[in-house]
């Protein structure tokens, strides 16, 4: 299955915050909660947040968005 690439809302773009943090919490191996559909969802989508910013979790309850990667801490 190819990657889909979603229209959202200001709602449904702020709800990929905590979809994608639970997909990065899936993957530990000591995780505090498991959601592999999470994972799977976030995995399916090609999404570019306007003004080209882009989502960087470095933890599963630490995201931000940056217009560059590095400004956030990403690589």
């Amino acid at each position: 299955m190819g990657r889909e690439k979603p229209h959202l809302g200001t709602v449904q773009e702020t709800l990929l915050i905590p979809l994608y943090a639970r997909a990065v919490e899936n993957r530990k191996e000591q995780a505090l909660l498991r959601d592999a559909r999470a994972e799977e969802i976030v995995a399916s989508i090609d999404y570019d947040a306007p003004g080209g910013s882009t989502l960087i979790c470095r933890t599963s309850s630490s995201c931000a968005r940056s217009s560059s990667p590095t400004a956030a801490g990403g690589r």
